[in-house]
């Protein structure tokens, strides 16, 4: 209690409980350390005053978490290895716990590489993050955020990022890749997260999904080579503004919006997706696409059916392989003005019956079969 330590170039082990515990106020500098295989985690830190500089050491094998940060305690992290332990690599939980963690690697826990959870924050910053059994980083639950800036967060068997239950993240500079699930994953109500200027590439599922009255901004990534949906988002209440992204060779569709979702696309370019560029699905879903360039992808540029409805405003729409824009399904609809819809492998606009559209200014040329396709009563 009250009291301080520098604990440097030893080997803490194989101990009944914690392999460091700093707690009642009390704080440590811990460097060059090798904290393994003890009982439970390899470093706690808990209550309020309680603090410790954690840097240059291998926290590995503890039965628990690497490091775990509880009860309005904080820590800074640098340059250390974290793996192989049995919770999370790094734990940080309650109200006002905090973190800073910078140019550690963390790999190969059991659970995530780093858990910020119960209202607890976080800054990661040149962190290699990966080959976690569950995600690479998880942030839950109410008023828990997290900054997380330059890291690499790879291979990991869930989600690279997850946000989750009311929690929310910034995310700049970081390459996700290779995740066995998506890249990263927004979901509940109140989750948000601004995602800015990272690379989200061949992950196993999406690049970006956004579920169940989530939220958020998208802007200048390059999101490319999912196995599925570069972007996908699900359910009522979920949004998302989407903006100067490059939405690339996606197995399935570029964006997809579905069952009562709802997004903004503006100045993107979505190109060389196998299915369509963007989709719009179900009754409900409704999207805004302004100033895009959606070209070259394998299907169609843009899909609107099962009564959604698409507003489309001065987008380049061109060289996919089946028609630039289709509308099918009673009820589905779409405002298509000022577009140039050219070159297109079918149609340039493909609508079937019953379905809803004002077509105004539009440049649609070049098409290889109809520019314009009415199939049935269009209203």
């Amino acid at each position: 209690k009250d009291t301080s330590a520098d604990i440097k170039n030893n080997i803490i082990e194989s101990n009944l409980e914690f392999g460091v515990c700093i707690e009642q106020n009390s704080s440590a500098q811990l460097e060059q350390n090798n904290i393994k295989l003890n009982q439970a985690s390899g470093i706690l830190i808990r209550d309020a005053g309680s603090s410790a500089v954690i840097k240059n050491n291998t926290i590995e094998s503890n039965v628990r978490c690497g490091i775990c940060i509880l009860k309005n305690a904080s820590a800074q992290l640098d340059q250390n290895t974290i793996r192989f332990n049995q919770l999370s690599g790094i734990l940080i939980s309650d109200a006002d716990s905090s973190a800073i963690i910078k140019n550690n690697i963390i790999e190969s826990n059991v659970q995530c590489g780093v858990s910020i959870i119960e209202k607890a924050s976080a800054q990661l910053e040149q962190n290699n993050i990966k080959l976690n059994q569950a995600s690479g980083i998880l942030i839950r639950d109410a008023v828990s955020s997290a900054v997380i800036k330059n890291n690499t967060i790879e291979s990991n068997v869930e989600f690279g990022v997850c946000i989750a239950e009311n929690a929310s993240a910034q995310l700049a500079q970081n390459t996700i890749r290779l995740n066995q699930a998506s890249g990263i994953l927004i979901r509940d109500a109140d989750s948000s997260a601004v995602i800015k200027n990272n690379t989200i590439e061949s992950n196993e599922q999406c690049g970006v999904g956004i579920l169940e009255r989530a939220s958020a901004q998208l802007e200048e990534n390059t999101i490319k080579l999912n196995q599925l949906c570069g972007i996908v988002l699900k359910y009522v209440g979920t949004s998302a503004n989407i903006k100067n992204n490059t939405i690339e060779s996606n197995i399935w569709f570029g964006v997809c919006i579905a069952e009562n979702a709802s997004a903004q696309l503006e100045q993107n370019t979505i190109r060389l997706n196998r299915l369509a560029g963007i989709l719009i699905r179900d009754t409900g879903s409704s999207a805004v696409i302004k100033d895009n360039t959606i070209e070259s992808n394998v299907q169609f540029g843009v899909g609107i059916i099962k009564k959604a409805s698409a507003q489309l405003e001065q987008n380049a729409i061109k060289l996919n392989q089946l028609s630039g824009i289709l509308i099918r399904d009673i009820g589905s609809s779409a405002v298509i003005k000022n577009n140039t819809i050219s070159n297109n492998g079918e149609h340039g606009i493909y609508m079937l019956r019953g379905v809803i559209a004002e077509i105004k200014d539009n440049v649609v040329t070049e098409n290889r079969c109809k520019n314009i396709k009415k199939k049935g009563f269009i209203f």
